[in-house]
């Protein structure tokens, strides 16, 4: 596995002092949430990236890049994300749509159009 691929750190998720993976987004749907996240991983390593510290930050870009289109193509917008999760709306504003698709995801996918 990539080094970086799940080490998920960012404003809503992270690591505390102990080591222990903490989430806020998918908190309801933790394991869902995840695997939301590895599919994303997975889509770009079969595309032929191999993530790494360094760049992990074009992955990131291109990964919300990505992402964006897949809500946009489910209807998925800034005026019904909050149907997902207030996590899902927060990240929405923030352009952190990668996570907005892993709670999508993790709900189950359900279309918005």
């Amino acid at each position: 596995m990539d080094e970086m691929a799940y080490e998920i750190n960012g404003p809503d998720c992270g690591r505390d002092k102990n080591g222990v993976f903490h989430c806020v987004c998918g908190k309801r749907r933790p394991i869902s949430f995840l695997r939301g996240h590895m599919k994303q991983v997975e889509n770009f390593r079969e595309a032929g990236w191999n993530i790494t510290r360094e760049n992990y930050g074009e992955y990131m870009q291109e990964l919300c890049k990505k992402a964006k289109k897949n809500i946009d193509n489910a209807g998925i917008n800034e005026y019904n994300v909050s149907e997902i999760s207030k996590c899902a709306a927060i990240n929405y504003r923030q352009g952190r749509f990668d996570e907005v698709e892993a709670e999508w995801m993790a709900a189950g996918k359900e279309r918005f159009k």
